[in-house]
């Protein structure tokens, strides 16, 4: 059974690549029964939903530009809508 800190990472790996068939079966059966990972898993989901949001609907991304207010406020509204229902 894989820990915490490896399916957190096989999470983060399955968002830019298809895992082998061995992990996703042992990440799957840790989530069952991890309700932290599983946690973990929305939050990568909405944080990935939110940057696509902003490539779609905003500029391009630039690490070295600071979010304006309003924008913090949205993206505020969105994770808290999309992490706690």
């Amino acid at each position: 059974m894989y820990s915490c800190k490896d399916v957190s990472q096989l999470i983060s790996e399955s968002m830019d690549r298809t895992l082998p068939f061995y992990q996703r079966v042992l990440m799957g059966l840790h989530l069952i029964v991890c309700k932290y990972c599983s946690r973990c898993r929305e939050h990568f989901k909405a944080i990935r939903a939110a940057s696509c949001h902003e490539e779609l609907h905003g500029s391009e991304l630039d690490a070295s530009r600071e979010l304006s207010n309003e924008g913090k406020e949205r993206l505020k509204k969105f994770l808290n809508n999309h992490l706690y229902g």
